[in-house]
């Protein structure tokens, strides 16, 4: 018998992804960063969303923040215009070594590095830039230091070294490895590196450069039209990842950082919300709440004077920039996203049948397959009850299956196994 487990997700589209965005972006970096050429990835991918980055970069190979700290040639790169962003990534062992070697040969360099970016321009963003463990450890410190001798070892003293990193220096983490933990649990076979087992693959360059899109737009890469070399349905597969890691996790990447992320929650009681504000970095906040009336609360109550259809939108500000989010909440009538949130979806293996159970009618549910082709599809016709949805046939791997209705779309993965 077949086992399945049901993730479930949520598309949620913020309203700020319909504006143009223009963005100076500086890497600082190695290898990792100009293999494949990540920043004109970014480029592309920006371009395809309608967003803009002018972009420039200094990666010699096997670099250290100790050597860029020191390089006439990184400083210029700093000092030579006003960045929006400048992203930081460490020679790719050196953060996994022991914490007290972190400490003497990463850390204060990481922040020589960071304070000439302010000194150059007290609004820029230091982005660090989290790299991943090495594709089975790192054979050549094995022996000296046991946790660096599987990937998932490497990995998790990366992830502590830049989220410190973060923290010291108050800037923003790109989860770029996180990204890649994500992509290999669900698809192990995607092989996001280079025969070296080091350096990233094209796969793996294009899912940084995702991720890196998500971070500093707050866009979401899903939809780009660009996929480089490897193809729309992997493209698809890859933007997915870096979204899901990017936003499931936004008050760890922002938390240490400057860049204002607006986001909000809410709570109905007949014609009154209590709104809860779950943004990150910002100093000032400023609601519209769809029927002329605003405030400048940090959790704000309103009551509506009718039941109807409102468009509220946070505007957050910090020292240096702004964002906004914007929402539609239903008043005298259950909340569209209240339903969508209480709608389960299961599978029954004894009837080979999808079951929900849900306040939505559901129209369709189609299966389609991690390359983005639709394996089946049964129209529902407006009902909450069982449909037969046979996957008894199917081979071992991932799925995701949409439920459609007139409130929109919900998808579930499916990850099928023997």
């Amino acid at each position: 018998m077949k086992s399945i487990q049901l993730l479930l997700m949520l598309i949620i589209a913020n309203a700020n992804s319909s504006f143009s965005q223009q963005l100076k972006v500086l890497f600082i970096g190695n290898s990792y960063t100009y293999v494949n050429d990540l920043p004109n990835l970014l480029y592309n991918i920006a371009l395809s969303k309608g967003d803009t980055i002018t972009f420039d970069s200094y990666t010699p190979g096997g670099y250290t923040f100790e050597q860029h700290s020191t390089d006439p040639a990184a400083i210029a790169k700093i000092y030579s215009q006003q960045w929006d962003i400048v992203i930081l990534q460490e020679q790719s062992q050196r953060p996994s070594f022991p914490p007290t070697q972190v400490a003497v040969e990463v850390y204060p360099y990481a922040a020589m590095l960071d304070s000439m970016i302010h000194d150059n321009n007290p609004c820029s963003e230091t982005v660090f830039y989290m790299t991943w463990g090495r594709k089975n450890g790192d054979a050549s410190n094995c022996a000296g230091w046991p946790p660096v001798c599987t990937y998932e070892g490497m990995q998790a003293r990366l992830r502590e070294s830049y989220l410190e990193m973060g923290m010291l220096n108050n800037a923003t983490v790109a989860p770029v490895g996180a990204a890649f933990s994500n992509a290999i649990n669900l698809n192990p076979v995607f092989d996001l590196y280079n025969p070296d087992e080091s350096h990233p693959s094209i796969y793996g360059s294009y899912l940084a450069a995702c991720v890196f899109y998500a971070t500093i737009f707050h866009k979401s890469p899903i939809g780009s039209t660009f996929s480089s070399t490897i193809g729309i349905q992997d493209a698809a597969f890859l933007q997915n990842s870096a979204q899901v890691v990017v936003n499931d996790s936004i008050s760890t990447w922002y938390q240490y950082g400057n860049i204002p992320y607006a986001a909000f929650s809410y709570a109905t009681n007949g014609t009154t919300v209590q709104f809860s504000n779950n943004s990150i970095n910002g100093t000032s906040y400023s609601w519209n709440f769809g029927d002329g009336a605003t405030s400048n609360a940090l959790n704000p109550g309103h009551t509506y004077s009718q039941a109807g259809s409102y468009i509220v939108t946070l505007s957050i500000n910090s020292t240096c920039s702004s964002d906004f989010y914007t929402d539609t909440i239903q008043i005298g009538t259950t909340s569209i996203s209240d339903a969508v949130n209480d709608c389960n979806l299961f599978y029954d293996f004894q009837i080979n049948a999808v079951k929900f159970n849900c306040n939505l009618f559901v129209n369709s549910l189609t299966l389609y397959d991690v390359q983005g082709r639709m394996v089946k599809k049964v129209e529902i016709n407006n009902t909450l009850s069982v449909v037969p949805f046979d996957i008894s046939e199917l081979s071992q791997g991932i799925y995701l299956l949409k439920a459609e209705g007139a409130w929109g779309l919900k998808t579930t993965k499916l990850i099928v196994s023997q």
